[in-house]
């Protein structure tokens, strides 16, 4: 059988278009991710630069100057049409031009420009990158030559290739003058200065694309057939019902990729809330894996007709049987158990989904289909992170909707999308209450609790629970970080009493959010940093605790510039305490003699593994631990120095509470014995997280 590729003007523009729209939108969320996170770089934050539009080594970069390539070859196919005509040199050089912009795309040479012209122009603002006069020169020149050719060329051409020039030159000239000022101002470090340049990029590629199209069709208004023959023979293009039969399965394979990422974001938040971020991720991730393989076995037994009714049943109302079903399965399983069962049954329902759907001479193109639904899907989670799980299950119930559609049951969707309307409707009040009941059974609150906030951030899920009797507490992940009642009492260990102690001049607060800090610092310390980036948690901590916000000229928006602190406040536990946190992340930012206080999250206990390899870690890194506990709270507190700035007796003077036990550095090497400290491997990270496993498992070794 020959093979022939044919280049539809429309089909290819369509494709290269999305591909270009992809491109950019993940750049700004991954951008977007990065200036979230802002940790330390690795493996993600070096893959994130390799998708980054902005940058001249990256895919997108690639792409673009193949974009570009493929234009001069078209321009160079005109050329070789018109080589007896008038224009023939004209065609000749906008090929050779748009090959020289796609080798300038891929070597940045226009960037070795940018300094020697600014130091010779004494260039700034719009014109920081200074190249853009020698571009706009150029542009004016190759305008005046082109003008007579631009004329002559058939309506539609000419429109096409205006168009193309208007959004390539507007990228390339116009928003990288607005992109230079940027620049200037902020150094390039804000999402505000990667959104102007993916704009930018995105103009010039879909500037490039309006050309090829606009040449691809000029082709074919000249009936010249741009296509690839490798046998000299033509094949007959197979009907539109047969197109139909092949790209109908890919495109529920995308759309079920789509919904399943967004169906894996709520699990890995909802039990993120009870076994930490890291270890929900990790099981997640196992359990889809093991799902989506498990699921193409169980294909050929489910009938694809209710996979998708069933799909939009059961992730519109994921959030609320989750937590109903781990409530009630806590006595028997476990949490661990329940989520990772819950995670797996998805994971495998999407796999049947994508094989039903499908034949086996698709297999890989299907999965390879769903991969990259699934990233689509993770881009609009972090996109919508903000705004709400109900905006969430909006778009999946189009995506599900959508899906059911392109099968031609459009009964059963317009059905189904009444029912949807509704559930959504009454999703929220549904949603309040499956989360309150779930605090209720796995944190003890009483009867009649409900829930004032509950959201998804790109962190943890944070929610706002409030007794009967008012109270109300703040939970990150599934723990308790602050509420009415003992608020009091911990503000006053964790920074009135080291504040008063030290008198520190830069004070540093990790987690702000969790509770307010900034009155107590503010009488004792010169200048007050707060380090909170979940900008969720501090909207429900500003809406339902507005009491205990008490802004001081003392305190400062979030600044890390500043090299050292006298102290640093964990007003949340610390994900991390591994030796490359302790020493990078909060030895170095100390200065000599200064204190570290850490909130665990718990009470310190004798029979806590866990809690003795923290220990472990800080006596190696620091000379002095001291450890704070009260009992009837249920919580400890650390203060970790090089050495402390004060004793045991200064400490149980300005404490002048015999409720609280005190484990000096002599008693806290005892308790700490031979465990050993955390190291930086994940695994070892996750342990953090495994406090319901049995003890004898992490029993150091002699």
């Amino acid at each position: 059988m020959p093979l022939v590729i044919s280049l539809r003007p429309r089909t290819v523009a369509l494709v290269l278009a999305l591909i270009a729209v992809y491109l950019a939108a993940q750049s700004l969320a991954a951008r977007h991710i990065v200036e979230a996170t802002a940790g330390p770089p690795g493996l993600l934050t070096n893959l994130i630069q390799v998708l980054n539009v902005n940058r001249e080594s990256s895919l997108p970069a690639w792409y673009s100057s193949g974009l570009l390539l493929l234009a001069a070859a078209l321009l160079a196919v005109n050329a070789a049409l018109h080589r007896q005509e008038r224009y023939a040199r004209h065609w000749a050089g906008l090929a050779a031009i748009f090959l020289y912009l796609s080798a300038d795309e891929a070597a940045a040479i226009h960037e070795e420009f940018t300094d020697p012209l600014q130091t010779a122009l004494n260039t700034s603002g719009y014109l920081s990158f200074a190249w853009v006069i020698v571009g706009a020169a150029f542009v004016l020149v190759v305008g005046l030559l082109y003008a007579r050719f631009v004329l002559h060329l058939p309506p539609a051409t000419r429109r096409g290739m205006i168009a193309a020039a208007v959004l390539y030159v507007g990228g390339a000239l116009v928003i990288e003058s607005i992109s230079a000022n940027q620049w200037e101002l902020d150094g390039g470090s804000s999402l505000l200065y990667s959104a102007i340049g993916t704009l930018e990029e995105l103009c010039e590629m879909l500037g490039v694309i309006v050309l090829i199209y606009t040449l691809l069709a000029y082709l074919e208004q000249r009936q010249v057939a741009v296509q690839f023959d490798f046998t000299g023979a033509a094949r007959t293009v197979p009907p539109t019902a047969s197109r139909r039969r092949v790209l109908l399965p890919l495109l529920i394979a995308f759309g079920s990729g789509v919904s399943f990422s967004m169906a894996q974001w709520v699990l890995a938040r909802e039990t993120g809330a009870f076994l930490g971020a890291e270890l929900a991720g990790l099981l997640v991730i196992a359990a889809a894996v093991i799902g989506l393989a498990s699921g193409h076995f169980l294909a050929g037994r489910l009938q694809r007709a209710a996979l998708l009714p069933v799909a939009l049943a059961l992730h519109l109302t994921l959030p609320v049987w989750l937590r109903l079903l781990a409530a009630g399965f806590i006595p028997a399983a476990g949490l661990p158990a329940v989520s990772l069962l819950v995670a797996l049954v998805t994971a495998a329902f999407y796999g049947a989904l994508a094989a039903a759907t499908g034949d086996a001479r698709h297999t890989t193109a299907q999965y390879g289909v769903l991969l990259a639904g699934a990233v689509v899907g993770c881009q609009i989670v972090v996109l919508l992170a903000g705004v709400g799980i109900t905006a969430l299950l909006l778009v999946h119930s189009a995506v599900l909707l959508g899906l059911l559609l392109a099968l031609r049951r459009r009964v059963e969707a317009g059905l189904l999308a009444l029912a949807a309307g509704a559930w959504l409707m009454v999703f929220p009040a549904v949603n309040d209450w499956s989360n309150a009941r779930w605090y209720q059974q796995v944190a003890g609150l009483p009867a009649g609790t409900i829930t004032r906030y509950s959201a998804y951030s790109l962190y943890q899920k944070v929610d706002v629970l409030e007794t009967p009797d008012g109270r109300r507490a703040l939970y990150l992940d599934g723990l308790n970080t602050f509420d009415t009642v003992n608020d009091q009492q911990l503000s006053r260990v964790l920074a009135d009493l080291p504040g008063q102690m030290t008198r520190p001049q830069t004070a540093l607060v990790i987690g702000a959010s969790s509770i307010s800090l900034e009155a107590a610092l503010a009488q004792a310390a010169g200048q007050v940093t707060l380090d909170e980036r979940d900008a969720l948690a501090l909207d429900a901590r500003a809406r339902y605790f507005p009491t205990r916000l008490t802004r001081t000229p003392a305190t400062e928006p979030v600044d890390l510039t500043a090299a050292r602190y006298d102290l640093i406040i964990s007003a949340i536990p610390p994900v991390d305490y591994s030796e490359a946190f302790m020493v990078q992340a909060i030895k170095t930012r100390l200065t000599p003699g200064g204190l570290w206080v850490i909130r665990l999250a718990g009470a310190v206990e004798p029979d806590n593994h866990i809690t003795r390899r923290v220990t472990a870690g800080l006596l190696l890194h620091f000379d002095d631990v001291v450890i704070l506990t009260s009992p009837a709270a249920g919580w400890s507190v650390i203060y970790a120095g090089d050495p402390l700035p004060f004793g045991r007796r200064e400490l149980e003077a300005a404490l002048r509470e015999p409720s609280f036990t005190i484990l000096d550095t002599a008693a806290v090497r005892a308790f700490t014995g031979h465990a050993q400290p955390i190291t930086s491997e994940l695994f070892d990270r996750l342990l953090l997280q495994l406090d319901w496993l049995p003890a004898r498992w992490f029993q150091p070794q002699p």
